[in-house]
Order: C-alpha cells, then sequence, then structure tokens
C-alpha cells in the first residue's frame, strides 16, 4: 500500500518553448540529466539551469508539505484567501532533511 502524500507533484516530460517538440517519456526525477538540452527540432534549450532549480524548489515544497501529519494539516487554513488575517506558526528542522516540529495558530490578527 502506497502512502497517503498531502500534495502530489505530476509532471515531467521536456517541452520546447519555441516548438512544437515534446517528449513526455522523460520522468520528474531523470530532468535533471537534460539540463541544457538543445531541442533535436529547432535546437533551443529545452531546460535551463534557471527552469531545473524551480523544479527543486517545487518538489522541496511538495515534500515539506507531504512531511506534515494530518493533525498538522488541520491547522493550516483551508481557503488562505477566505481570511487573510488568519495566520500560523510554523517550527521546523532543516538538519539534513526539513521536519516540521509544530505548527500553531497566532492569535494576533494582521493589520
Amino acid at each position: 500500500m502506497s502512502e497517503e502524500k498531502n500534495v502530489e507533484v505530476g509532471g515531467g516530460g521536456l517541452k520546447c518553448d519555441y516548438c512544437d517538440y515534446k517528449d513526455d517519456s522523460v520522468s520528474i526525477e531523470e530532468l535533471g540529466k537534460h539540463i541544457n538540452r538543445k531541442c533535436p527540432t529547432c535546437g533551443e534549450n529545452l531546460l535551463t539551469l534557471e527552469d531545473w532549480m524551480n523544479v527543486q524548489k517545487l518538489l522541496a515544497a511538495a515534500d515539506f508539505i507531504n512531511s506534515l501529519t494530518p493533525e498538522q494539516m488541520a491547522m493550516l487554513p483551508k481557503d488562505p484567501t477566505a481570511d487573510p488575517n488568519k495566520r500560523v506558526k510554523v517550527t521546523y528542522n532543516t538538519h539534513k532533511t526539513i521536519s516540521v516540529d509544530k505548527i500553531e495558530p497566532i492569535d494576533e490578527e494582521l493589520s
């Protein structure tokens, strides 16, 4: 049985921003092998280092959210736009991995 995730990142594949070239066979885990790969159709760069770093940030954010327990998830606003003044404080640890120590509501409202 697979582990239940709070959020799942889909995607992968390479797509040229300049022509119609697309390769969906490249998994998100394999993307890093294709940094600065040239498009076989037009020769443009398919994946810049900046694009790759953005993928890494997205994966890190997903890992962080997936590290939250159901109790911690329940502390987060379901719709942050519903009450933009409702806030929570997240205490975390970054030694070797990112983990959440505690999530607690902040009583004071934003002005």
